[in-house]
Parts: structure tokens; sequence; C-alpha cells
């Protein structure tokens, strides 16, 4: 990871491409679909979130997001993923602290749903941030 020296730095990086905007992200609420539905079921069962799928894996998060929550993943996709430089996605599944830091920074310990969040507004991650 030369180019990224903390987990701050790829968060800002992830931001500055639209990821956390509207191009790259797919909101998941686990109380927004049938009840049976957890969040990770929707991961799984999604065919532009498999780097993601296999990111929470690594990290040993599959347990908690197939819980019953309620849990939002603010998900970025395949193509996400993609743009980010070269090395990186393999560098973070090698660093487990750090890409689990970077996941948990984009689950929410509640119901988010997007038609519900306005411009500018914070939401404390199960990172705490």
């Amino acid at each position: 990871m030369s180019k990224f020296t903390n987990s701050f730095k790829v968060f800002q990086y992830l931001k500055q491409k639209a990821i956390v905007a509207v191009l790259g992200i797919f909101l998941f609420s686990a109380h927004t679909v049938v009840a049976q539905t957890t969040v990770m079921d929707i991961i799984s069962n999604s065919a532009n979130h498999t780097t993601l799928k296999a990111a929470i894996g690594a990290a040993g998060l599959t347990g908690v997001l197939s819980g019953d929550g309620p849990f939002t993943v603010f998900a970025p996709t395949n193509a996400a993923f993609a743009a980010l430089p070269a090395g990186t996605v393999e560098a973070l599944l090698a660093d487990i602290p750090t890409l689990t830091k970077i996941l948990t920074y984009h689950v929410v310990g509640a119901k988010a749903m997007s038609s519900s969040l306005t411009n500018g507004q914070e939401i404390t991650t199960v990172l705490g941030k």
C-alpha cells in the first residue's frame, strides 16, 4: 500500500472517487427487504459486490453482517474497488486490521435509508467515526 500510509488516506481516496456519493455506492439495510434477508445475504447475492464479499469474509465479518442488525452498509461496488490504485485491494486483504477498519467505517449499526439522508449529514459508523 505504498500510496496509502494509513486507513484514513484510503477513506479519503474512496470519498474522492465518489464512492460515498452516487456512482459507486449502494445502501443496504437489512430491514428494508424481506425480514429473513440479512445485509450479508444481499451482498452475497449481488454480482456487483463480489470484491466486497471477499473482503468481508477475509476480515471475519460475515457472521456479524448475517445477524439481525439493524445494519446499513455503504457498499463499494466491484468497479469502485477496481478504481483503486493497482495492488491496493491485495494489500488490504493481507492487512486484516486495516481492512477491518475500512469495512467497519462503511457499516452503520442502525437503519439508515437513503431517502432520509441529507447533504452534509454525518452518521456514526461501527468504527465510531
